[in-house]
Formats: structure tokens, sequence, C-alpha cells
């Protein structure tokens, strides 16, 4: 369910609650790319309700701004908000919600549904079991330019409900400009940086574990237990873009992209 609020001027609370359940084929082990991007590694299949987002956002005028006419949407309230503005969202929400929104290739609900093919491969963005984190979001916004920067919660075990956020410790970073409209027909193309910090070891670590059958560190790397030593670092690099050749096609320049965990 998708609730909405209007605050003040340019200010707006949002509230998801949300029922799903689900397990992957195989537990979601052995592809790649898993098969089914919605709810393949909740775990349980019997449904349970929880909160998906929970959050405030405020739209901030740049100078001497127009302004355009949104209508009522998905987590969006029919208003009068500044072309050209800053927009800040701090809460609980998903770090997809804001960024690398391709217009072809975002939600797995209705486009792509392998996680190959779903968003960027090289944006491993933080998430709980259910792809949700706690942080903030800021968005500069102007004329055919966006630049977006974000500070959210790390998992405290991987693929688990649990997160955290310790300055210098576990946090994860992102950071994205993009590029709209450089054709006669609507496009965009994007640059994605992101860095994690938590508690995951490195792959050199647990490559070591398996040579020296160190259980503690494989059972942190399969989700089976909480890491107790920071120091894990995830580095990603990403391009990715959209670009409509007709009413009825377009196309993806990309995505392609690097990710290092050190």
């Amino acid at each position: 369910m998708f609730l909405g609020r209007k605050l003040w001027k340019g200010a707006a609370l949002y509230f998801n609650p949300e029922i799903s359940g689900g397990r992957g084929l195989s537990s979601a082990v052995g592809v790649a790319g898993a098969l089914n991007g919605e709810t393949y590694r909740v775990g349980n299949a019997a449904p349970s309700i929880f909160i998906a987002r929970a959050y405030f956002q405020q739209h901030i005028p740049l100078g001497d701004t127009g302004y355009e006419e949104v209508a009522d949407d998905v987590n969006q309230v029919a208003d009068r908000i500044p072309k050209n503005r800053i927009t800040i969202s701090a809460g609980k929400f998903a770090a997809s919600d804001f960024f690398d929104n391709n217009k072809y290739s975002h939600d797995p609900r209705s486009q792509f549904f392998n996680w190959s093919l779903m968003g960027n491969g090289a944006w491993d963005y933080p998430a709980n079991t259910r792809g949700y984190t706690m942080g903030v979001v800021i968005e500069f916004v102007k004329s055919n330019w966006a630049v977006r920067l974000s500070s959210v919660a790390a998992p405290k075990i991987a693929n688990a409900p649990k997160m955290e956020y310790k300055f210098g410790e576990a946090h994860s970073e992102t950071f994205e400009i993009e590029r709209n409209n450089l054709f006669k027909r609507p496009g965009t193309l994007r640059l994605l940086v992101t860095n994690t910090q938590s508690r995951a070891p490195s792959y050199g670590q647990g490559m070591q574990a398996l040579k020296d059958g160190n259980t503690n560190i494989l059972n942190v790397i399969s989700g089976q237990a909480e890491g107790t030593v920071y120091g894990g670092s995830k580095f990603g690099l990403g391009f990715s873009g959209d670009q409509e050749l007709t009413a009825d096609l377009g196309f993806l320049p990309g995505p392609v992209g690097m990710m290092e965990n050190m």
C-alpha cells in the first residue's frame, strides 16, 4: 500500500506497508543471475507484513526557477515542484528508488526479472533481505542534469534484516550524475560510483578461509553468522543509459561497470 501525505510547501511524508513471501529455487544459489528479482531471496514462503518505506521528502527551489505539475502516483502526491531544486529524502526506502532509474530495466515486477538485467550489476547496493535500507538522499536537479548523493545503513549479516550505520565502519555512499535528453527523443546517460564499508570479509579472506577450513569466516560469508570485525570495503563503478527511438521502441546503451571487494 502506497500512502502519501502533503505536509507544507514542497514537503511530503510517505509510508508503504507491504506483505510478501517467497523462496528462491534451490534457495537462490547455483545461478549467477537469480531468475526472479522480486521476492527471490526472502527465504520464507509464508507471507508476512512489514514496513517497506517510511520517509520524509522536501523540495527546495533554486533561484528564480519555474514550476512543473506532478500528478498523484506511487510515492508522489500531486503538487507543483520546482524545476531547479534540491530534494532531500530521509528515512527508510530502497536505494534503487532514487538511483539507476533506467526507463527499460529497473523494476522486476514489470520488466526484466533476472537479477543480471533488472539493474546495473556493478551496483550491489546495501539492503536488507527485502531490499530496503535507512538513510538520507540529497538530489540536485537543474535543467537536463541531476546529481545525487546518499549515505545509508549497511547489513550486519549478509542477506539478513538487521542493518547498522556506524561512521567509518558500517555505511554505504552512492554518487550518481545524470544527463537527460541528449537527442530529440527522451533519453538518459548516467554514471554511478558507490562504496560500502561493513563487516563483510574480502574475497581474499574468503579464499584463504576455504584453504584453511576457517568456518567462522565462511559462516559470515554465507550469512549464517554475524561478523565481529569491521574493515570490509566494496567499491563499484557503473555506466548505464536508455534512449527512446520511437513511441514503442527504445534501447539500453549499457549497463556496464566494475565492482571490487577489498
